[in-house]
């Protein structure tokens, strides 16, 4: 990393060791050069009350608790690093306090907004588009998976008989998601009347969903081409000012498919694995949003409820 050589390491291990994202990668860079500008020199010589007045100053700037968090969290993985790979002999983020993180609330598609959203596709005269986005509501609700692992999905990775389908998630981590029946029809009939217009004159690359002839605004005018992470969020918002009146995005639909399973009775454990989280934290959060239920089961089974 330019100016900050003692970095360059840690960004590799970034990158091969831990299969990061390019914007974990970004993200991890822009936090340890501010932290080196703080410090004025490279990073291996900081001290515990380096990092303590560097969190200070970040207070100081009024910014918002889980950005400070997150800095903290770069400073101490960096260190570890260091620490492990024998380029420090002491952490100097060991015994330093971590900020509270406070974990925003979830937001979803309550469930008969799902509904009215397929059942709106459902009413359109077929068309390529119409398959295509009616597949991709389902696959988003129905599987859980991320807009990521939306965009890259391969025609190879659709297991008809086994009803399941093969995501590829942060840091190249693979997992098994359900396939319902209704998604298995709805992406069969995108795939046998839908994509191969789309695909007409291109090459096949294998990726799922492809981009209509015309695009927005004229772009991209013969189609066929992997969706972008844009692309699908417009198709997604576009839906949802249609059918709901309101902005809708591909995480909240996401979403949706873990807050439902919580909400009727699934493990935890077991709603970590279908979504690919790393943290159970993570999924714990699932629980708090469906706090009406909660409260619905005490209420009917507390002798004070």
């Amino acid at each position: 990393m330019k100016d900050f050589p003692d970095l360059d390491a840690f960004v590799s291990y970034l990158r091969i060791e831990r299969s990061a994202s390019e914007h974990t990668v970004a993200m991890y860079s822009a936090d340890l050069r501010m932290f080196c500008t703080f410090l004025g020199r490279g990073p291996v010589s900081a001290s515990r009350d380096d990092i303590r007045r560097f969190l200070a100053s970040q207070c100081d700037l009024q910014l918002a608790p889980n950005t400070i968090a997150r800095r903290f969290q770069t400073i101490r993985s960096f260190y570890k690093f260091l620490r492990y790979s024998g380029m420090v002999r002491v952490d100097p983020s060991r015994g330093i306090r971590a900020p509270k993180w406070r974990l925003p609330l979830i937001e979803n598609v309550p469930d008969p907004d799902v509904a009215k959203l397929i059942a709106y596709l459902a009413e359109q005269p077929e068309s390529p588009t119409v398959l295509r986005d009616r597949a991709m509501i389902q696959t988003l609700y129905d599987s859980g998976l991320r807009v990521g692992e939306l965009i890259t999905l391969r025609l190879a990775d659709l297991d008809f008989t086994g009803m399941s389908v093969l995501a590829i998630g942060k840091g190249n981590k693979q997992r098994l998601a359900p396939m319902s029946p209704p998604q298995a029809l709805a992406l069969t009939a995108y795939l046998e009347r839908g994509r191969p217009v789309f695909m007409r004159g291109h090459a096949e690359h294998g990726i799922v969903f492809v981009t209509a002839p015309g695009g927005p605004h004229r772009m991209n005018t013969r189609g066929g081409h992997p969706l972008t992470r844009q692309r699908a969020f417009q198709i997604v918002q576009g839906l949802g000012q249609a059918v709901l009146g309101r902005d809708i995005s591909p995480h909240k639909l996401r979403h949706s498919f873990g807050s439902t399973l919580i909400a009727h009775g699934a493990d935890p454990r077991n709603v970590q694995a279908l979504m690919g989280h790393s943290d159970l934290d993570t999924t714990m959060r699932y629980i708090h949003v469906d706090m009406g239920t909660v409260k619905a089961v005490h209420a009917k089974t507390h002798p004070r409820g």
